[in-house]
């Protein structure tokens, strides 16, 4: 799902970039959601499949629309509209049956509150997107094990060949933006984050 990996205190900069620390901050959160995730299965069936994008619209749909609430009241710095990504979803799951009406009345996640300040925003942002650099290998995963085609893979094919473009722009844009002061911030923001998706996923 994501490009983090557990670093060892050692190997944490001494003065780490934004990123660096939110690596640092969610190593643990990312892997429990490795743990839940089952899409790298040999076995996965496309029930499962189609069962785990409902539930990823289920918690994308309400953070999406905090982040337009953000969006509306601070301005969009950080190219934030163009990294929506539940439309992605819903298509997939269109094509793989499911109706509008039955995708509309889905469970949602009611516990995602109001994004209220910069670094707050970059902490989710750093989550989500990185989950789409990581989906990569979601991807051909799902094309071996279930030979899927992009019409049915929008949400892990992410931005295609402008993935790893949208993922260092979002770097560059959040170094800028969020002061040494306010790491702490973000990093807060990106675990419970991270802790919203885990509950998701193991309770939906």
């Amino acid at each position: 799902m994501h490009e983090l990996q557990t670093l060892s205190p050692s190997s944490i900069p001494a003065n780490p970039s934004l990123f660096e620390f939110l690596k640092s901050e969610t190593a643990d959160l990312h892997l429990s959601i490795e743990s839940v995730m089952p899409l790298l299965r040999a076995d996965l069936t496309l029930a499962e499949y189609r069962s785990h994008l409902i539930k990823m619209l289920g918690f994308y749909t309400p953070l999406e629309a905090r982040l337009s609430q953000y969006v509306q009241e601070f301005g969009d710095g950080l190219s934030i509209a163009r990294r929506f990504k539940t439309q992605w979803i819903h298509a997939d799951l269109i094509a793989l049956g499911e109706s509008t009406i039955d995708l509309a009345e889905s469970p949602k996640n009611a516990g995602i509150s109001k994004i209220s300040s910069l670094p707050k925003c970059v902490g989710i942002l750093y989550v989500i997107e990185g989950a789409t650099l990581g989906a990569q290998v979601i991807r051909r995963s799902l094309l071996n094990n279930l030979n899927l085609d992009d019409t049915r893979m929008h949400f892990y094919n992410g931005y295609g060949s402008e993935t790893l473009t949208m993922w260092q722009s979002l770097r560059s844009q959040a170094q800028n933006a969020v002061k040494d002061s306010e790491y702490s911030e973000s990093g807060a923001s990106a675990r419970e984050t991270f802790r919203l998706l885990l509950e998701w996923l193991r309770a939906s």
